[in-house]
C-alpha cells in the first residue's frame, strides 16, 4: 500500500552496524510535490521503513515523514512543498536489531512554478503563453491548467480549463475596450495510483494588460472647394488602438498615398470621395471618408454692352456670360454711369443720366470665393434738347446762337446811329 502524506512520530531504533547498500531517489518532481522511491529491503528481520526529511542540510535535523511497514512498498508521494525549495530525504531501514540510513541522503530542489506571459494580438484579444517545469513520473502526474481572469481589479474567475499537458498557450477573445485585465495560471498535478488524487496545485505569476480604446480615423480636408491644378492639403488623425500607426489614402481619382499629412493635386473638377485608413500596431484598421468638391476657377466668356454709345436717357444693357467655378455664381458691376445700379444678375439694363466715358467692370464670384472680372466701355454723349432728335436739337442750338448774335448786332448798330452828330449846313 502506498503511504501518502502520512506523518508519524515513531521512534527510530539505534543504527545497525552493517553498512547501507540501499539508495533513495525520485521518479517525478513538480513545484509542490515529489514522488520518491528507494531500494527494497532484503532483510528477513525487516520491521519498517522510516522516511525522513530535512530542510536544513544532509546531516539534519531530520523529521520523520512516514513509517511504512510493508516491505514491498518502496514509493511515496509527498505534496505541499515550496516551489524552488531544497530538501534532503533518507530512508531508515529498521529490523529487530536496529537500523541504518541510506547514504548519502537524496537532495532535491523543487522546480519553479509556471512562468506566464501575455501579448496582445488584437485590440480585443490577448494570447497567454506559459511553461511547465515539472518532471512527471512515478506517482506524480499532470491534472490540468486553469486560467484565471480579472477585469479592472475585480475578483478572479475561471476563464478556461485545459487538460492537455502539451498545450502551453491560450487566446482570450472578446475583451472589452479600455479595460485592465489580469491573468494567472494554476497548474494542478496529482497522485496517480493513489487511493485519492491528492491534487498539488501551484500558481504562476500574474500578468496584466490594458486594452486600448476603439481605433479611430478622422480626416481633416479643405472646407472650401479644391481648385483644379492647385495642391490641396489633407490630414488624418488616429486615436485609440495601439501605436504606432500607419496611414493609407485614397483620393477618389485613382491616386493613393501614405502618411498622416499629404498634399494632392486634382486634374479634373467634380465631387471625389477621399478616404484615410488607419492601421495600428496590432493590425486593427479604422477608416474615415469625406466628399471633396473639386472645381475650376470661374471665368468670363463674354461681357458686352449694347449700345456702346448713346445719349443720356437712352437705355443700355450689359450682358455677361461666365463658366466654371464652384456652385452658384454671383455678379456685381462697378463704375456704372449715374442712373445705373449694380445687380446680381447676368444682365443689367438701365438709363444713364450723365454723359461721359465709363469703363464698367463686372466681377463673377463662386462659392469658393474665387472670382474673375471683365471690362466694357460705355460712351454717353451730350445732353439732347427735350422733345427733339439729336440733329434737330443741334440745329435749334446753333440757330438760337445765330439769332442772338443778329439781335446783338442790331442793337449795337441802332445805338451807334443815335449817337451820330447833326450835319453842318452852309449858306
Amino acid at each position: 500500500m502506498i503511504q501518502v502524506l502520512t506523518l508519524s512520530d515513531a521512534k527510530v531504533p539505534r543504527a545497525m552496524v552493517e553498512a547501507s547498500v540501499e539508495t533513495i531517489s525520485y521518479a517525478g518532481i513538480g513545484p509542490t510535490a515529489i514522488s520518491l522511491s528507494w531500494t527494497e529491503s532484503t532483510d528477513f528481520t525487516f520491521t519498517s521503513y522510516a522516511l525522513r526529511e530535512s530542510t536544513a542540510g544532509p546531516v539534519g535535523p531530520w523529521s520523520v515523514v512516514a513509517n511504512i511497514f510493508d516491505k514491498a512498498n518502496t514509493t511515496y508521494y509527498f505534496a505541499g512543498l515550496a516551489p524552488g525549495g531544497t530538501e534532503w530525504w533518507e530512508i531508515v531501514y529498521q529490523n529487530t536489531t536496529g537500523s541504518r540510513e541510506t547514504i548519502p541522503p537524496l537532495q532535491s530542489t523543487q522546480p519553479p512554478v509556471a512562468s506566464l506571459t501575455v501579448s496582445q494580438t488584437t485590440s480585443t484579444s490577448a494570447q497567454l503563453v506559459w511553461d511547465n517545469n515539472a518532471g512527471y513520473g512515478g506517482h506524480l502526474a499532470f491534472a490540468s491548467y486553469q486560467l484565471m481572469k480579472s477585469a479592472n481589479g475585480g475578483a478572479f474567475s475561471l476563464e478556461t480549463v485545459i487538460s492537455d499537458y502539451a498545450r502551453h498557450s491560450y487566446t482570450v477573445s472578446d475583451l472589452l475596450a479600455s479595460t485592465s485585465y489580469s491573468f494567472y495560471l494554476i497548474t494542478t498535478d496529482q497522485c496517480t495510483g493513489c487511493p485519492a488524487s491528492f491534487p498539488s496545485p501551484s500558481s504562476s505569476n500574474t500578468v496584466s494588460i490594458q486594452t486600448p480604446g476603439p481605433l479611430t480615423s478622422a480626416i481633416s480636408a479643405p472646407t472650401n472647394p479644391v481648385e483644379v491644378g492647385e495642391p490641396a492639403s489633407f490630414t488624418c488623425a488616429a486615436g485609440g488602438g495601439v501605436p504606432p500607426y500607419t496611414y493609407s489614402w485614397g483620393f477618389g481619382d485613382g491616386a493613393a498615398g501614405e502618411g498622416a499629412m499629404l498634399s494632392h493635386t486634382y486634374g479634373t473638377p467634380g465631387v471625389v470621395a477621399v478616404s484615410c485608413t488607419v492601421t495600428d500596431n496590432l493590425g486593427t484598421a479604422a477608416k474615415d471618408s469625406t466628399d471633396v468638391m473639386v472645381g475650376s476657377d470661374p471665368s468670363i466668356v463674354t461681357f458686352t454692352v449694347s449700345p456702346s454709345t448713346l445719349l443720356p436717357g437712352d437705355k443700355v444693357t450689359f450682358d455677361v456670360s461666365a463658366s466654371g467655378g464652384y456652385g452658384a455664381l454671383s455678379y456685381s458691376y462697378a463704375n456704372l454711369p449715374p442712373g445705373c445700379l449694380t445687380t446680381n444678375s447676368t444682365s443689367l439694363s438701365c438709363y444713364p443720366t450723365s454723359s461721359g466715358n465709363y469703363r464698367v467692370t463686372v466681377t463673377v464670384t463662386d462659392r469658393g470665393m474665387e472670382s474673375a472680372n471683365a471690362t466694357a466701355v460705355l460712351t454717353v454723349g451730350p445732353q439732347r434738347v427735350l422733345g427733339l432728335s439729336q440733329a434737330m436739337g443741334l440745329a435749334v442750338i446753333f440757330g438760337g446762337v445765330a439769332a442772338i448774335g443778329v439781335l446783338i448786332l442790331s442793337i449795337f448798330l441802332t445805338l451807334r446811329r443815335k449817337r451820330r452828330p447833326p450835319a453842318l449846313t452852309t449858306g
